[in-house]
C-alpha cells in the first residue's frame, strides 16, 4: 500500500501489485507460513484498482546466491505467471 501511494504521488503508472517477502515455505509444512500475518495485497490492489499479480516467498537460498553474485534464474510458476502478466500489460493493444 505504501508503494502504491508513492507511485500515485510521483505519477508513475502501476501495472500490477506483487507482495514481496510475503511468506516462507517450510519443507515440513504443506501450507505456507505467513510471517507478517494474512496477505493484504489483493485488497490493496482492489482498492487501488490495479491487477493483483500474486505473492513471492522469502527464499534464503536465493538471497544467499545474490549476496555471492550468483543470481540464479527465477523460474517458479508464480514468477512465470507474473512475468507473463507484465509482458501482457506492456504489450501494445492489437486492433
Amino acid at each position: 500500500a505504501k508503494s502504491l501511494g508513492m507511485a500515485k504521488q510521483l505519477r508513475v503508472p502501476v501495472l500490477g501489485l506483487v507482495e514481496n517477502l510475503a511468506y516462507v515455505q517450510v519443507p515440513e509444512r504443506a501450507e505456507p507460513y505467513y510471517l507478517f500475518g494474512p496477505l493484504r495485497g489483493e485488497q490493496s490492489a482492489k482498492d487501488a484498482q490495479v491487477p493483483y499479480w500474486g505473492a513471492l516467498a522469502i527464499d534464503p537460498a536465493f538471497a544467499e546466491a545474490c549476496d555471492n553474485c550468483r543470481i540464479p534464474p527465477l523460474n517458479p510458476p508464480t514468477v512465470r505467471a507474473m512475468a507473463r502478466r507484465l509482458i501482457e500489460a506492456r504489450s501494445p493493444v492489437k486492433a
